[in-house]
């Protein structure tokens, strides 16, 4: 099971691979706003389970397991719901 913050760590990778940037220990604790030495225990966690490689100076890779729990669990995000506005009464009200 992935937790929560190991999701918000796969997200800042790829985001981090789309801006051409390496995203290393650093680059993630920045853009997770958490200190390094946590990013690296989780990206530990996210090796051992074969959802990343790398290293935490040069820079981590998602692995195939990774990039396909990340579309998986885009596909499975459910849409927004949009705030109806609500319904005026036909009548006003008077105190």
């Amino acid at each position: 099971m992935v937790l929560l913050r190991e999701r918000e760590v796969l997200k800042a990778i790829q985001e981090l691979r789309k801006e051409s940037t390496p995203a290393t220990a650093l680059a993630i604790s920045r853009r997770m706003h958490v200190s390094k030495e946590y990013v690296g225990y989780l990206c530990n966690r996210l090796g051992d389970e074969d959802y990343i490689t790398g290293h935490p100076l040069r820079g981590y890779e998602l692995t195939t397991r990774g990039e396909e729990f990340l579309q998986e669990l885009a596909a499975s995000q459910v849409a927004p719901i949009e705030k109806e506005e609500p319904k005026r009464l036909p009548f006003t009200v008077t105190f």
